[in-house]
Order: structure tokens, then C-alpha cells, then sequence
């Protein structure tokens, strides 16, 4: 079974915009993981509930212009950015430096 093309694009917009917020370019393992994500079977809700359990699994290599300590507010942060990137609100691209 083939994904659409839309779903294909838009896991690979996804993991190309979470690897942003990467402090430690070097951490190849964890780019890798994101990276990974591109051809991640599910919905955006799946890739998005991956992910935050990646950065949960990885806190220490992320920097957002949020912080949280829960899993699940995590979770609705990356889709909450998520979104707001698509929209082009700036907290989807901004990095705390």
C-alpha cells in the first residue's frame, strides 16, 4: 500500500522542521531518529506522538521556545508549533539561543 503523495511530503516537512530545533548538530543518532520520521507510517498525530517521545527520550539535545516536562504537553507543543509553522507563526521557527 502506498502513502499519498500529501502524507509523504508533509512527514518529511515534519521531520525537517523538528531537526531545527537540534542543539547538537554532531548527535547523529538523534538526527537520525528524526530524520527517520520522514517515512513514518500514520497520521500526523502518530508522527507527532513519535516524536514527542523522541525529544522526551533526548530532552538534553532539543531547544524550543517552550519548555515542558510532561510527555503529553510535549506532544501537544510539537503539534501546537507544528501548526503554527504551517500558518507561518514564527513559534514555528523560532530557536532559543
Amino acid at each position: 500500500m502506498f502513502k499519498p503523495v500529501q502524507e509523504k511530503q508533509e512527514h518529511k516537512a515534519f521531520s525537517s522542521w523538528l531537526e531545527t530545533f537540534v542543539t547538537d548538530s554532531d548527535n547523529d543518532s538523534v538526527s537520525k531518529e528524526i530524520r527517520d520520521l520522514a517515512h513514518f507510517e500514520g497520521n500526523v498525530d502518530a508522527i507527532i506522538a513519535k516524536a514527542s517521545g523522541i525529544v522526551n527520550e533526548h530532552s538534553d539535545y532539543f531547544e524550543f521556545p517552550f519548555e515542558t516536562e510532561q510527555e503529553k504537553d510535549v506532544q501537544e507543543l510539537l503539534l501546537s508549533g507544528w501548526n503554527k509553522s504551517q500558518q507561518g507563526d514564527n513559534m514555528g521557527s523560532a530557536v532559543l539561543v
